[in-house]
């Protein structure tokens, strides 16, 4: 069946809008019908990210055609490249984060306040600052959190506290030892999980949640 014909079959099928969690994705066929063009009303004021939206539009038009045609290449590879150029999501934006979610981001930064770490054999608690973050929905299926980090302090578990120069060195340890990575996740956890959380920003099935961070001493001076 040509492609014109399948893309007016699937309006018909679909009867309307499709509805993402509150989101409402309207389809339009274009001039030559060879292409459905998506945008979307939000009227709800929810947060999205356009590739969970994509892999949601996508889902449908191939679950649709698997039950009318028989498309015969079930791999999500197959669709891509023999389907998916038909449909076209340029009218929708690449994220929009609401102000219910950036104040749940804002509450979880500032959440954040110390993290107990085992660093040289040491339990080690730091007082951690997160000054500045931003995120990124630019990748297919990475989502990215990157932050600015005031270390303030670190102490034992005696409760001795350590000078300034001794934070370098931890934070250095870490790098050495590879755990700078693990370490950043625990710091920005709960931004992360506001997104994970979110069906609408994160698909749990397809995304996955990459963190970076800088710290910074109390001089000012970045340690990583």
């Amino acid at each position: 069946m040509k492609h014109e014909n399948l893309l007016k079959l699937y309006l018909k099928f679909l009867g309307g809008p499709l509805d993402f969690h509150g989101i409402k994705l309207i389809p339009s066929l274009s001039d030559d019908s060879r292409t459905i063009n998506w945008r979307l009303e939000n009227p709800n004021d929810i947060s999205f990210n356009r590739n969970v939206i994509k892999h949601f539009i996508y889902d449908s038009y191939q679950h649709f055609i698997s039950i009318t045609v028989g498309y015969s290449d079930k791999s999500w590879a197959g669709f891509i490249r023999y389907f998916a150029p038909h449909l076209k999501l340029s009218g929708i934006p690449e994220y929009y984060l609401s102000q219910e979610t950036k104040e749940s981001l804002e509450v979880a930064s500032k959440n954040i306040k110390e993290i107990t770490y085992n660093i040289s054999s040491k339990k080690l608690t730091f007082d951690v600052n997160i000054f500045k973050y931003w995120i990124s929905f630019r990748y297919e299926e990475e989502i990215l959190i990157e932050s600015k980090i005031d270390v303030l302090g670190v102490r034992d578990e005696s409760g001795k506290k350590y000078a300034n120069e001794f934070i370098s060195f931890f934070i250095s340890e870490l790098g050495r030892s590879a755990n700078i990575v693990e370490f950043v996740d625990v710091v920005l956890g709960e931004l992360a999980d506001v997104i994970w959380n979110s069906p609408t920003l994160c698909d749990k099935d397809t995304n996955f949640i990459n963190t970076n961070a800088v710290f910074y001493d109390l001089d000012g001076k970045a340690l990583n």
